[in-house]
């Protein structure tokens, strides 16, 4: 297992458990270098939601 593989795997995970940051830095990659407009803007979208739930919490 190489660094690539242990670090996708991080990313998937985080992705799986809706971390706002994983999906904001996956909306990048899918948008502006895969050019995948609509899995980019499903992953903006999910980095919204998770970011009003800690607006919520009051964390900044």
């Amino acid at each position: 297992v190489n660094n690539y593989d242990i670090h996708n795997r991080f990313k998937e995970l985080c992705l799986e458990n809706d971390n706002p940051e994983a999906h904001y830095i996956e909306d990048i990659l899918q948008y502006f270098i895969h050019k995948e407009k609509r899995k980019g803007l499903y992953h903006l979208r999910q980095a919204s939601i998770g970011k009003m739930y800690l607006d919520k919490l009051q964390w900044k």
